[in-house]
């Protein structure tokens, strides 16, 4: 029996931005009210209505998800976290980043955090680290002498199983070490400065089964992706952090995850608050660190004094919150004859798609927007064992502009999530 969860990403170096011009204005409505709170709060984003992201909200305060962009969407009035205070999130059941929208000005005094979790240690359960919304869970760590191989890393750079490699994302993971079993390579580099479309960061590999220790390590999951937009201004104040850091990888020798993103967007950013999207660091031992994540920040007026951690990016070009409308699709249709869900649960524990079919499998293709003649990579991550690669046909031209490839593989036994990837240059 083969158990497949899919999830879908396309990637490209540069999808577009516009011109700068005058006054900025997020797009919300005002429908989720003010965002103030006096003490330390989870979000659920589970809580959010299936709606289109420029229509009201329908239960306030609790936001929407929008399929169609990939996001669960806050439309507030003015948004204010207090000093001592920390905000965190409990993930949608899609795996998707959080926009903040406000009509009014933004105040960060505390802590906003979309950081991925830290891998699963050699005397924990076994398990995949939850990333930050819009991040990329963790590979987990081998069970026993029969599983020298744990998982990889999940998302577009995710770090290769067995020897804890770092997931990738500005920057590239490093690369798994060990004494024992052929070292694996680090995640690779995927996204794009602008942070458009809006993605957070991978997780690192989990380790194989070490006799010594009697287990591996889980990788550290991905950080996730944030972007908050005011129509006015956007206020880091002093000791304020805005944090999608991957998690560390677990005791012993757990991949790093990589780093998330951080986008702000309004008139005018300032203070002196730190802005944070770094790698996790390696197990204790062995391992890889993940890669670093990606901050930008584009507004017409600039006056941070934190540099940023990785440092953020600027041009005073940009103030689309979302990606164009012909920006490029990129999905999987059918795999064996049988149709694959348009919004995926982005669990490895759960199931969009059954296979039974020990021989290899067709994997259909649609894009939309990207050049015909590029290939599309296939990447195959089982809850056990190697990541699986191959690389699709040519995309042709198919009916009313979609273009249309075929990918051809055996599955892996168990669990796997398959996940695409399109890289061409515009």
């Amino acid at each position: 029996m083969i158990r497949t969860r899919m999830y879908y990403w396309c990637t490209a170096m540069l999808l577009g931005v516009a011109p700068a011009w005058g006054q900025f204005d997020s797009g919300s409505d005002g429908s989720d009210g003010a965002f103030s709170l006096q003490a330390d709060t989870v979000i659920d984003l589970s809580l959010a209505s299936t709606a289109s992201w420029d229509t009201p909200s329908p239960d306030s305060g609790k936001g929407v998800y929008d399929a169609d962009q990939w996001a669960v969407v806050f439309k507030y009035t003015t948004i204010n976290v207090p000093a001592g205070v920390t905000v965190t999130f409990q993930n949608h059941p899609s795996g998707a980043p959080v926009v903040w929208l406000a009509s009014g000005g933004v105040t960060i005094s505390g802590t906003v955090s979309v950081a991925g979790e830290p891998g699963s240690d050699r005397l924990d359960p076994p398990s995949f680290a939850e990333p930050g919304p819009g991040g990329f869970a963790g590979g987990q760590e081998g069970e026993d002498s029969a599983d020298l191989r744990g998982s990889g890393g999940f998302g577009p750079g995710g770090g290769s199983a067995g020897t804890g490699a770092g997931g990738g994302h500005a920057t590239a993971g490093v690369a798994g070490d060990s004494a024992m079993i052929p070292v694996a390579p680090g995640g690779e580099i995927y996204g794009n400065v602008f942070i458009v479309p809006l993605i957070g960061g991978s997780g690192g590999g989990g380790y194989g089964y070490a006799p010594i220790l009697e287990r591996g390590g889980g990788g550290g999951a991905g950080g996730g992706a944030i972007l908050i937009a005011s129509s006015g201004s956007i206020t880091a104040n002093s000791g304020s952090v805005i944090t999608a850091s991957g998690g560390r990888g677990g005791f012993a020798h757990g991949g790093g995850g990589s780093g998330g993103s951080i986008r702000l967007i309004a008139n005018s950013v300032s203070g002196p608050g730190q802005l944070r999207a770094e790698g996790g660091l390696r197990g204790a031992y062995r391992g890889g660190d993940g890669g670093l994540g990606r901050i930008r920040v584009d507004a017409d007026t600039v006056t941070l004094t934190d540099p940023g951690v990785p440092a953020w990016t600027t041009d005073h070009t940009s103030k689309a919150v979302w990606p164009s409308p012909t920006a490029p699709t990129l999905r999987a249709t059918v795999v064996d004859g049988e149709g694959a869900p348009v919004d995926p649960i982005a669990r490895i524990l759960t199931t969009d798609l059954q296979i039974n079919n020990a021989a290899p499998v067709t994997i259909q293709i649609e894009a939309t927007d990207i050049p015909a003649g590029t290939t599309v990579e296939v990447r195959i991550v089982p809850a056990r064992g190697d990541v699986v690669t191959v690389t699709s046909t040519q995309l042709s031209a198919g009916q009313g502009g979609v273009l249309t490839a075929t990918a051809q593989t055996v599955m892996p036994s168990g669990r796997a999530e398959i996940q695409l990837r399109a890289n061409w240059t515009p």
